[in-house]
């Protein structure tokens, strides 16, 4: 297991924080220190060795308010979050290092509502599954790279109730 240690540091009106393991420094974030904390006050965490942004967003009253961007180390975009009162709200994509959507994601209030679609590289879609107040519920369907649908299963609250198996001789691949 993997801890991390935090380390705060301080200048006239900037904060530091540095996350280190075993005494090696694995990211840093900066931010200016604002003095109203009902004010936006924006979060950057950086790559320890490139520099580059890792994750940026802003905090209202130390809760994450708005959206969240993380990046991969080459700057492109990973994944794009919306929260509300620091929780999850709203429909997060997350990017594959191409560029192509990977997945969409609904939370209402923190919890998964509606479908959660997962991508092939194509652009195909892998998984579609439906939630309702942060449970699986409703129809979740598998399609083969191909765009063939494999299999459809049934859920009602996180309970699985019915799998059909539609193509049995599908060659699956996992999305990379």
């Amino acid at each position: 297991m993997v801890s991390f240690s935090l380390h705060p540091f301080m200048t006239q009106n900037m904060k530091y924080l540095f996350f280190t393991t075993g005494g090696i420094l694995m990211a840093f974030s900066a931010f200016f220190a604002c003095q109203n904390p009902s004010e936006p006050k924006e979060r950057v965490l950086y790559y320890k060795d490139s520099k580059a942004v890792m994750r940026r967003y802003f905090t209202i009253n130390d809760k994450i308010e708005g959206e969240m961007t993380e990046y991969y180390e080459d700057g492109k975009i990973k994944l794009v979050r919306h929260f509300k009162n620091g929780q999850e709200d709203g429909t997060n994509r997350l990017f594959y290092p191409d560029g192509k959507l990977k997945e969409t994601q609904w939370f209402v209030a923190g919890l998964k509502q509606g479908g959660d679609t997962l991508f092939y590289p194509t652009g195909k879609p892998q998984f579609i599954v439906t939630f309702k107040d942060g449970k699986k519920d409703g129809l979740l369907q598998k399609w083969t790279p191909e765009g063939s649908l494999f299999f459809e299963a049934v859920y009602d609250k996180d309970s699985l109730k019915a799998v059909t198996t539609i193509n049995k001789s599908a060659d699956l691949k996992p999305a990379q």
